[in-house]
């Protein structure tokens, strides 16, 4: 009960460490990871970590996985440190937390020795969904920029390098990049997937109801997150904008367009060919007839950012500057999908 898994005065550094929960199955009992006690210089780091329970009839002899416990409480106030950087938090498997954080709201707890403010917190992901850094107790710090506040920036040589400059660990440049930044969905609906090459903490958003992110939406390291859409019952293309945003990286942005039923061909419709697609730059447009119509290009939106008057069976068209996607070309009530590299 009221286990302090790690405590004590010393400099250490915890990197991508699984920091296992383990609580019994009595309904008073709570579980904080750290218990700093430093007088001065640097505390505990906990680079890149995950939060998670025990394995019950495994790994402990309890019933349940773990109810949510603190990252912390300092045995030494004021002076002591402990900065959690890009840390991943499972989701609490007892039954009376089920879904929730393992981390509880308030985060951390003054019930040893007090208050410390360089409790410190940045980038943490939560994968109960519910980002919980805005209920941390008033005295912790949560950072909005990886320097702590003394001016330290958080790196695991400024934790080691001591007096004779120890350097164990790997440096790593933080990354994030996608592997798609346009997806399409059938309009009976289905799934599509992309490719989150990343070594920092990350999470996922839809800015539409209709698009539905498998699994849980965030995590951190590389991942392939599954995209699910119903069918389409409204008739017309509809987009959605998915944004993946990491810890220290710039967000990165996908849409995701699903077709409709209003006819639209993937690349030949009725007497309407255009070629090439993908295309970059230019196209072709070959029709069955030779009267005058206009050629309108439609973005994802249906929104018609291009217009020609066709004059001739066979024309090429030059593309002005638009972003690379999936567009429409529109000639009278014929539709083929164009993409745009």
């Amino acid at each position: 009960g009221a286990v302090d898994y790690l405590f004590g005065g010393m400099t250490a550094v915890f990197y991508k460490t699984d920091l296992v929960m383990n609580t019994s199955d009595a309904s008073s009992d709570q579980t904080y990871i750290t218990a700093a006690q430093q007088s001065g210089g640097r505390g505990y780091l906990m680079y890149k970590c995950a939060v998670k329970s025990a394995f019950p009839g495994i790994e402990t002899a309890s019933t349940y996985p773990s109810k949510p416990g603190y990252f912390g409480r300092p045995w030494q106030a004021t002076t002591s440190e402990v900065v959690f950087y890009n840390t991943t938090v499972d989701v609490s498997g007892y039954f009376l937390y089920a879904g929730s954080s393992l981390i509880t709201p308030e985060g951390w707890s003054s019930s040893l020795g007090g208050e410390s403010n360089m409790m410190y917190e940045y980038g943490t992901v939560e994968k109960s969904g519910v980002d919980n850094s805005s209920n941390r107790v008033s005295w912790s710090t949560v950072l909005s920029s990886p320097v702590l506040t003394d001016g330290t920036e958080i790196t695991t040589f400024n934790f080691t390098k001591g007096t004779d400059n120890w350097d164990p660990l790997p440096v790593e440049t933080d990354v994030l990049t996608l592997s798609a930044n346009t997806l399409e969905i059938p309009e009976a609906g289905g799934t599509a997937a992309f490719d989150i090459l990343s070594n920092v903490g990350w999470s996922v958003s839809s800015d539409q109801d209709w698009l539905t992110i498998g699994g849980v939406p965030s995590g951190i390291d590389s991942a392939s997150v599954a995209l699910a859409a119903g069918d389409n019952t409204g008739g017309a293309v509809r987009t959605a904008n998915v944004t993946v945003y990491g810890n220290g990286v710039g967000s990165q942005d996908i849409t995701v367009t699903q077709l409709g039923s209003l006819g639209i061909d993937e690349f030949r419709g009725n007497g309407l060919n255009i070629y090439p697609n993908p295309a970059r730059g230019w196209f072709i447009v070959e029709r069955d007839k030779a009267d005058p119509a206009e050629l309108l290009i439609l973005n994802s939106l249906g929104q018609v950012v291009y217009g020609k008057m066709l004059e001739s069976e066979r024309e090429t068209i030059a593309l002005p500057s638009l972003d690379p996607g999936i567009y429409f070309v529109k000639l009278g009530d014929r539709n083929v999908k164009l993409i745009i590299e």
